[in-house]
C-alpha cells in the first residue's frame, strides 16, 4: 500500500500536530509518511500554511501570525479561516473560501462518549502542562488533559467534559466539533503566534472573537462561551469533506 506523503510538525507528540496524519489515515485507509514540503505533499491541520512550498497541497492549515507569508505557488484547497485566507491573498492569486480546521471532522471517527466525566476539562498547551497540572491537582472533577498523548485519547477526554478551558487551539476546535462550551484561556506567554490562529478559528465558526482569559490572574472562573452553531460546524465539515484532495 502506497503511503501518502505529508508534512507536519513532528518534533513532539502534541496531539494538535498529529490530528492531520491521524485523520488522513482514517479517511483513506492508507498510511502516511512524514516528509518535507514539496509538490504533491499534503499540508493539513495546524498553523503551518506558511510551510507550503510550490505545488504542496494545503487542506485546512492556517497561520499563527499576521506576519507569516504564504508561497504564491502553493496549491490551496482549504484554509482554517478568513484571517489565514486574507493573509494568503496578499501573495497568492487563488485561495478558495473553504474554511475549517480538519479537526472538525474528528466526530466522524471518534464518537462522543456517553455521559460527562469531568465538570471542567482543561487543555493546556503542552508547554504549560507541568505547571497547570500541579496548580489544579486537588480540584474535584477537574481534568487537566495531557496533549502529548495519542489523538483518540485526548479527543475522548475533551469530549467527556462539560466545559473546556484551553490554551491549546485544538482543544477549542475539538470542543466546538463536539458541541461543548469552551473558553480560550492563557497560562503563560509560551504559545506560538500573536493570537491570529485563535481568532481565525472563531471567525470561521461564527463565534464571538474574545480575548483570552488569564486563569492565574482572575477570580472567579472564566465565563465560558457557547459552542459554535452546529449548523455552521456542519457546513464547514461538508466543505472540508468535499474539498479533500485524496
Amino acid at each position: 500500500m502506497i503511503a501518502i506523503p505529508m508534512c507536519w510538525c513532528a518534533g513532539n507528540k502534541n496531539f494538535g500536530d498529529w490530528i492531520g496524519p491521524y485523520l488522513i489515515e482514517q479517511i483513506t485507509g492508507r498510511p502516511v509518511v512524514r516528509t518535507d514540503s514539496a509538490p504533491g505533499v499534503l499540508i493539513t491541520a495546524g498553523s503551518i500554511l506558511n510551510w507550503a512550498t510550490p505545488g504542496a497541497i494545503v487542506w485546512g492549515a492556517g497561520l499563527a501570525s499576521r506576519k507569516d507569508v504564504v508561497d504564491p505557488r502553493a496549491d490551496i484547497r482549504a484554509v482554517r479561516g478568513p484571517l489565514s485566507r486574507s493573509i494568503a491573498m496578499a501573495t497568492v492569486s487563488k485561495c478558495p473560501t473553504v474554511y475549517g480546521d480538519p479537526a472538525l471532522l474528528l466526530p466522524r471517527f471518534i464518537p462522543k462518549p456517553d455521559g460527562v466525566l469531568y465538570d471542567i476539562g482543561i487543555v493546556p498547551h503542552f508547554t504549560d502542562y507541568p505547571v497547570v497540572s500541579q496548580f489544579f491537582s486537588n480540584k474535584h472533577r477537574v481534568k487537566v488533559i495531557d496533549v502529548l498523548r495519542p489523538v483518540p485519547e485526548v479527543v475522548t477526554e475533551i469530549a467527556s467534559s462539560a466545559v473546556v478551558w484551553s490554551s491549546s487551539l485544538h482543544g477549542l476546535i475539538v470542543a466546538d466539533a463536539y458541541g461543548i462550551q469552551n473558553r480560550w484561556v492563557t497560562f503563560s506567554n509560551s504559545v506560538l503566534g500573536d493570537g491570529t490562529k485563535f481568532r481565525d478559528h472563531f471567525m470561521a465558526t461564527g463565534r464571538q472573537v474574545v480575548e483570552p482569559f488569564n486563569v492565574y490572574w482572575h477570580d472567579p472562573e472564566p465565563q465560558v462561551m457557547p459552542p459554535a452553531d452546529p449548523d455552521i460546524i456542519a457546513e464547514l465539515q461538508e466543505g472540508l469533506w468535499n474539498s479533500k484532495p485524496f
